[in-house]
């Protein structure tokens, strides 16, 4: 399946290919960003990946590797905001600290959100009582970051306490505080005129729960 979109406010032109050969269990998209502008163009791009039921809830774990993390200023959040800290390890207001890999506690209502410096670029949720694995990964040099984003049935607009979700989102920027910010820290991904730029992702599901190691570039996982 092959499908395409220009952008109205910016000079960009995607295109998009989905791969799923038959007897196969990976999802292949391979994506194409062209700048139809006839000047540079600085910019961020992220893929907004978000999980739900069987696999987000009790029973589930986040396998991935990953180093820095700060916490997002959300109004619901569990977590300290503006705290460096080593995954998954996040200190929480109340002094203590949660390991954001772990499933959410039943009951509790939140929206937690970090942003993570990838060591590596692939993640895996699995999920105990599912029985289910998926794994996704990508190229690190066009997305090296990831939005990490827990929605425990917040409550008040937009979700009204009925969003329940977990966001793993492959990110260009290690913030959400807009291009400027991006590009005075020289961390924008840059488009040359009538240029083009390529991204691959890749997307794995299994039966099992156990550890995942890695997910590589094909998207296998590993145990």
């Amino acid at each position: 399946l092959k499908v395409s979109t220009s952008l109205m406010r910016y000079p960009l032109r995607l295109e998009k290919t989905l791969t799923l050969s038959e007897g196969s269990s990976v999802l292949k998209v391979d994506e194409v960003l062209t700048n139809l502008g006839e000047q540079d163009i600085e910019f961020a791009w992220l893929q907004h990946i978000v999980f739900g039921k069987p696999i987000v809830g009790p029973g589930m774990s986040v396998d991935m590797r990953a180093g820095a993390c700060t916490a997002g200023a959300y109004k619901q959040t569990r977590l300290k905001s503006g705290v460096e800290f080593d995954w998954p390890s996040a200190p929480a207001s109340d002094g203590s600290v949660i390991d954001m890999s772990d499933a959410p506690p039943s009951g509790a209502r939140y929206e937690d959100n970090l942003y993570v410096t990838m060591k590596e670029p692939w993640y895996a949720i699995r999920n105990s009582l599912a029985g289910l694995t998926v794994g996704v990964s990508w190229d690190l040099n066009v997305l090296p970051s990831l939005w990490y984003w827990l929605n425990n049935g917040a409550v008040d607009y937009p979700w009204w306490g009925r969003s329940y979700n977990l966001g793993l989102e492959p990110s260009s920027s290690v913030t959400e505080l807009g291009i400027q910010e991006y590009m005075g820290k020289g961390n924008a991904l840059k488009l040359r005129e009538g240029g083009s730029m390529r991204l691959g992702l890749r997307y794995a599901v299994a039966e099992g729960s156990g550890k995942v190691s890695r997910v590589d570039g094909e998207g296998r996982l590993e145990r």
